[in-house]
């Protein structure tokens, strides 16, 4: 199988990132002003429900699934045989997912409120299974994952816009967002047979699946808790209103953290393939870049984000949404702290078998979340949720940090910390300076400041030879200057 290289896995991640970047800042800046504030918390409300049962039939998968294919992509045989191993067992847990699912749906009253949003939301359940998203991950296969993902957001953004015309809209609006999540599965299902064979086997052994996949259902569930409880909590002690607010300032951070993740969200397959090789310095050299592209990335968009806050939050929710200005810079420390734990758990704990590390970590941090968010939604509805947020994800990356400590001495002797500091310096400063440009609206305001924060911010960091940046500069210019020969 031909091996892609980390520039274009990158290239291929950083165009979906993009697109899931620009898919929420279109889709719910528009659903926003439709729906209002409680259409949107109802919507969240149910995604977040059903995201308990999708977790349940996904069984780890989304994680195992990419170390496991990474492996043996190699091995035609041994990838189909793992395929179909993994596929049945998904499908018996979906099974089981479903049955709980309408058991629930008949018997809890809150939840008849939106029955109707809980079955389309419910779709998704078999859709991830079905969609295999980990196996094409796990074999490197990112520009067939960006083409599907591009297709499914513009089928989903055209549904948005044609159905989506008044407050009742909430069911289309659901619709549209469960195809931008998982309208990927028909294409990736036609094309699976490009990698796999469904010719049956004389021997199968799901046995050495169900320890791992245990393990990683475990940190699902507790990732599900640390992702949705706030947003449930919310929406059972605060009510639709409270939630929607909070939701618009989530859907920001969460964007925030997947770019600052863009870079190592490709490096899982091969670091679990280089870890399996015994090949720990290599592994150790793309660790050591992912983290340099955390730190050069996430400190300007958390500092850019919380001087211009309520900017972003009046253009993409709109007017009625001022309560989640607050909201959101309480949220913006999560960002950092999210996007450091998934890098030491995916990048460093997972491709080493640590699995039951990750699980205790997120455990614990769901635990101190559930608690924290029961005693502070109480008093601080939204923020109270955003500070338990903050505090649980500080706790899963203390304790990540602890478990894989003997990898982080020879990483972080391969970093130069020095940079950090002088990015915080300049992300500050180039904030303070593009917060005096006036231009017309508060959407040509916005846009400008932060096509000028982006110039004066990378120019700063070439200037002071930043590595990553430096290196990019460089690579960017060798290829201009080749193509005008």
């Amino acid at each position: 199988m031909k091996e892609h290289s980390i520039r274009y896995n990158f290239l291929m991640n950083l165009i979906l990132t993009g697109t899931q970047m620009l898919y929420p800042l279109i889709t719910f800046t528009y659903a926003a002003r439709i729906i209002g504030p409680q259409g949107i918390g109802n919507v969240s409300f149910a995604y977040n429900i059903v995201s308990y049962f999708t977790g349940f039939a996904a069984i780890g998968l989304p994680t195992y699934g990419i170390r496991a294919f990474a492996q043996v992509r190699d091995d035609p045989k041994e990838l189909s045989r793992t395929y179909q191993e993994l596929m049945g067992i998904s499908l018996i847990t979906s099974s089981i997912s479903y049955l709980v699912f309408f058991i629930l749906l008949l018997t809890i009253p809150h939840f008849r409120r939106v029955h109707t949003l809980l079955l389309i939301a419910g779709l998704n359940v078999i859709l991830t299974v079905l969609g295999t998203q980990w196996f094409y991950q796990g074999i490197e296969e990112y520009g067939h994952i960006t083409r599907a993902g591009l297709i499914a957001r513009g089928i989903a953004l055209i549904i948005l816009f044609v159905f989506v015309r008044d407050k009742n809209d909430t069911d289309a609006y659901m619709w549209s967002y469960l195809i931008s999540e998982s309208g990927f599965v028909i294409i990736n299902i036609t094309q699976i047979r490009k990698y796999v064979t469904f010719k049956r086997f004389d021997h199968y052994d799901f046995k050495r699946h169900l320890k791992p996949l245990l393990y990683f259902y475990a940190m699902a569930v507790s990732t599900s808790i640390l992702t949705s409880l706030d947003t449930t909590m919310l929406g059972f002690m605060s009510g639709s209103a409270e939630t929607g607010y909070y939701n618009g300032a989530l859907k920001i951070t969460r964007v925030l953290t997947t770019v600052s993740m863009v870079y190592g969200s490709v490096l899982m397959p091969r670091i679990s393939n280089l870890a399996h090789h015994g090949e720990d310095h290599a592994a150790t050299k793309l660790m050591s870049q992912s983290v340099e592209f955390l730190n050069v990335v996430s400190y300007p968009l958390i500092i850019f984000s919380f001087f211009f806050a309520p900017q972003i939050i009046r253009f993409l929710c709109g007017p009625d949404f001022d309560r989640s200005i607050l909201i959101l810079r309480y949220l913006l420390p999560s960002v950092l702290v999210n996007a450091t734990s998934n890098m030491m758990a995916y990048q460093i704990l997972a491709p080493y078998g640590k699995e039951k590390n990750i699980t205790i970590s997120i455990f614990s941090g769901a635990i101190v979340d559930f608690v924290l968010n029961a005693i502070l939604i109480h008093f601080f509805d939204g923020i109270g949720a955003a500070i338990a947020t903050c505090v649980s994800e500080l706790c899963v990356a203390g304790l990540d940090a602890y478990f894989c400590r003997s990898h982080l001495k020879e990483l972080l002797a391969s970093i130069k910390i020095r940079y950090i500091p002088l990015s915080i310096a300049a992300s500050i400063l180039t904030c303070l300076l593009v917060g005096l440009v006036r231009a017309g609206g508060n959407l040509v305001n916005l846009l400008l400041r932060g096509i000028l924060f982006v110039v004066i911010y990378f120019t700063v960091m070439i200037l002071i030879k930043e590595p990553l940046v430096t290196d990019f500069y460089r690579s960017i210019t060798h290829k201009l200057s080749k193509k005008g020969k």
